[in-house]
C-alpha cells in the first residue's frame, strides 16, 4: 500500500470516530439528556405575615403616701473622739489597777484576760472600766499653779467576773498597749468630772495654752495641746480659740526685739473635751510653730 493510501485511510477513521462521538452527545451531555431550554419557573415564596402586637393600656399610677420619718435624736459625743487625745485632771483617784494577766506578754491588747485589783470597797459594777496612765504633773506656764496631772487613756476593759477585791476583766478596745500596773476608773466617774454649766465663755477671753501633748517645742497643724479654761468656765466640745503671738520689731543694725506692736493670729483651735478647769484642744490651723505657754483668744461658742 502506497503512503498516500495510508494517509486517506487515516483521514477517514479520525471523520468516522469524530461523527460518531457528535451523535452520542449533544451540549456536552449523553443523548436524550441534552440540556432543556426551557427556564423552570420558580414560584415566589409568600409574604411574611405580620400579626399586630396588643400593648396593654398602662395601669393606674398608685398614690404613694409620704412616710413620716421622726427625727432621730442627736448622736452623743463619741467616747474616743472626747477622751482618747488625753486630758489634764484634777484629783482623779483610780478605783484600782491591772495586777495580772491570763498571757505572760508584756504588753495587752484587744481580746486580751486580765485580772484586777480594786482600791475600794468591791467590784459590784460588771461594767465598763477606762484603763490610763499618768503622764506628769502639769503647772500653769504664767502662774505656775499646778493645774492637775495629764492621763492619757489607753483603752477600755469589761468586768466579767468580780469578787469582793479582784475581778476578771477583758480588753475590749485598746488605743495604745496596755501593761500590768496601769490604773482603771469607772467610766461613770470618768464622764462625770463636772457638770456643763449654764454660762458660756464671753467672747475675745484671752487664756493660754498650758501643755501640748507629745512634749514638743513647736506643735502644728493637727497636734494636741491643753488649755486653762473648762466646763466650769463655759467652755464646750466644738468651741474655737485663736492662737496670738506677741508683735515685735528688730531696731536697726541691731539684733535685740523690742516688744510693743500688736498681737497677731498664727493658729486656731477646736476644743475636743472639757475637765473641769482645763480642755484638751487640737490645732486645726497653724501658720508658725505654737508652743507651751502661748496666749489664745475665744472666738465663738457652740
Amino acid at each position: 500500500m502506497s503512503v498516500k493510501k495510508m494517509w486517506w485511510g487515516t483521514g477517514l477513521f479520525v471523520l468516522m470516530v469524530i461523527f460518531t462521538h457528535h451523535s452520542v452527545f449533544a451540549d456536552g451531555r449523553p443523548k436524550g439528556q441534552a440540556l432543556s431550554t426551557e427556564r423552570q419557573l420558580v414560584e415566589p415564596l409568600p409574604p411574611p405575615f405580620f400579626t399586630e402586637k396588643k400593648i396593654p393600656a398602662p395601669l393606674p399610677l398608685e398614690v404613694v403616701e409620704p412616710e413620716v420619718v421622726e427625727e432621730a435624736p442627736p448622736p452623743k459625743p463619741e467616747f474616743w473622739a472626747t477622751f482618747s487625745n488625753g486630758m489634764i485632771v484634777a484629783d482623779l483617784i483610780p478605783d484600782g489597777e491591772i495586777q495580772a494577766a491570763e498571757d505572760a506578754k508584756i504588753m495587752l491588747g484587744d481580746g486580751d484576760v486580765v485580772y484586777l485589783k480594786s482600791f475600794r470597797e468591791d467590784f459590784s459594777d460588771k461594767g465598763q472600766w477606762v484603763v490610763f496612765k499618768t503622764i506628769k504633773d502639769v503647772y500653769h506656764p504664767k502662774t505656775e499653779e499646778r493645774l492637775g496631772d495629764l492621763i492619757n487613756v489607753l483603752g477600755i476593759i469589761e468586768v466579767t467576773h468580780a469578787n469582793k477585791d479582784s475581778a476578771t476583766a477583758k480588753i475590749v478596745h485598746s488605743k495604745e498597749p496596755i501593761s500590768r500596773n496601769d490604773f482603771i476608773v469607772s467610766l461613770e466617774n470618768l464622764l462625770s468630772l463636772a457638770d456643763l454649766k449654764d454660762q458660756v465663755l464671753p467672747e475675745n477671753t484671752e487664756g493660754t495654752i498650758v501643755e501640748v501633748r507629745d512634749n514638743r517645742r513647736n506643735n502644728a497643724q493637727h497636734d494636741i495641746v491643753y488649755i486653762d479654761y473648762g466646763k466650769k468656765d463655759g467652755v464646750a466640745r466644738g468651741d474655737r480659740f485663736a492662737v496670738l503671738h506677741g508683735g515685735q520689731r528688730a531696731e536697726f543694725r541691731s539684733s535685740k526685739k523690742v516688744p510693743g506692736l500688736p498681737q497677731r493670729e498664727v493658729g486656731n483651735l477646736v476644743i475636743l473635751s472639757t475637765q473641769d478647769r482645763t480642755a484638751t484642744a487640737r490645732i486645726v490651723e497653724s501658720i508658725e510653730p505654737i508652743s507651751r505657754g502661748d496666749s489664745i483668744l475665744f472666738l465663738s461658742s457652740r
